[in-house]
């Protein structure tokens, strides 16, 4: 831009006035290590400012006040990361997400979403959610969810990507006190723990009654109870899953879909199981398969689901067996409550009671966790038996020590 003779002292006034308010509006501050470091902040509008930070010099600050501020006067701000909505981040986030989980994942991660996270900040502008609104969202979830940590990470990532992207040059989240554990989320798990599972004989009650009730009932809450599967595992399970080792193949679990019903995916971690069957409940299968086959003359079994649902000649909803359940519980008055992933617990917590030999090892096997000490955090104070044992164990090492002494 070329500077006409009369307007140079007005440009040089104005360019000093442009020098002091940089130099007013730039300032060092200490990192943790002790080097200095420069940031300014400048005003978008009469309503909002922005802070730029992290410099290793006074004129690489200069530098970038003066093209920011080009910017925010050529009303170019907004394009390159002025005041953006959380919602619309988290909306650009999820296309990517999408594409690095499973379906099932990407559709419970945006019910988390949907249900706690949106709901505290969609409509606000990144730049304008503090330490404050963070700290005040995150108690929310404290007092409320016991899985908080897992809401608090998923929006995290929303703050994370709204760094990278420059929109914001600090994260809040990264200053909140997040507690390690709270009365609420310990409560929740001593009552998960000691409550939700069968005794045995409330166990053999349950399957007595399903037994008398509807075999297939019978049969399916028995094939839970003895194999710790999850529903969502048992539910697609077709005949030819059975293999000659009388071992169930489990390589697929039923998913919900968000708004398309269910479907059929690999199993969670993606990971294949053999899983031997006791001789009783494989000879109760064997009843089932030939009452279907009696049923449904004309079907190939080998490709049947093993629950089939005779209206749909397909597998049942996630939500079937609950209702079977609860119905069970009801009529053989069950005086707590037991949801179906209970069978699962009861399955770990009687084996472990049962069998001496049984090792936490053995059990992460059957059950098919991830890692082992998810088996021994699940399963370590669930068992009714495991005071007697310890009594036992103290016995037995007080008998070792007197015989040594006599011998000594």
């Amino acid at each position: 831009m070329k500077i006409k003779k009369r307007d140079f002292p007005r440009f040089i006034e104005g360019l000093i006035i442009l020098v002091k308010r940089i130099s007013k509006t730039i300032k060092p501050y200490k990192l943790e290590n002790g080097q200095t470091r420069y940031r300014f902040t400048i005003r978008i509008d009469s309503n909002h400012t922005t802070t730029r930070r992290g410099f290793y010099s006074i004129d690489e600050a200069e530098i970038a006040y003066i093209n920011l501020r080009k910017k925010i006067l050529n009303d170019d701000y907004n394009e390159h990361g002025g005041y953006v909505k959380f919602q619309e981040i988290y909306e650009e986030w999820l296309k990517s997400y999408k594409n690095t989980v499973k379906e099932s994942t990407f559709y419970k991660t945006k019910g988390i979403f949907n249900y706690n996270i949106l709901p505290h900040f969609e409509d606000k502008y990144i730049k304008d959610i503090d330490v404050t609104i963070c700290q005040n969202t995150l108690n929310k979830w404290v007092n409320g969810l016991v899985h908080y940590k897992e809401v608090f990470n998923y929006a995290n990532l929303i703050f994370k990507e709204a760094l990278r992207r420059n929109y914001i040059s600090v994260n809040p989240m990264d200053k909140l006190d997040i507690p390690k554990k709270t009365k609420h989320k310990d409560s929740a798990q001593k009552e998960y723990n000691h409550k939700n599972f069968y005794t045995i004989e409330e166990q053999e009650k349950f399957l007595n009654y399903a037994k008398n009730y509807d075999f297939k009932k019978y049969v399916f809450f028995r094939l839970l109870a003895f194999t710790g599967l999850r529903r969502e595992e048992i539910l697609p399970l077709k005949w030819n899953d059975l293999n000659d080792d009388n071992m169930l193949i489990i390589n697929k679990a039923l998913v919900r879909i968000d708004g398309r019903g269910y479907k059929i995916q690999s199993t969670k971690n993606n990971e294949i199981r053999n899983l031997i069957i006791d001789p009783k409940t494989l000879s109760i299968l064997d009843d089932w398969k030939k009452y279907q086959k009696r049923e449904n003359p004309n079907d190939d079994q080998s490709n049947q689901f093993i629950f089939m649902n005779p209206r749909t000649k397909s597998h049942f909803s996630l939500e079937v067996p609950r209702r079977w359940q609860q119905k069970i519980n009801n009529a053989i008055q069950l005086d707590h409550v037991v949801t179906l992933h209970g069978f699962r617990h009861t399955h770990g917590a009687l084996l472990l009671d049962n069998n001496s030999d049984l090792t936490f090892k053995d059990l992460q096997k059957r059950l098919g966790h991830k890692n082992l000490q998810t088996t021994i955090n699940t399963y370590l104070h669930s068992t009714n038996k495991s005071d007697s044992k310890m009594v036992k164990a103290l016995q037995k090492v007080d008998d070792i020590s007197e015989a040594s002494n006599k011998n000594n």
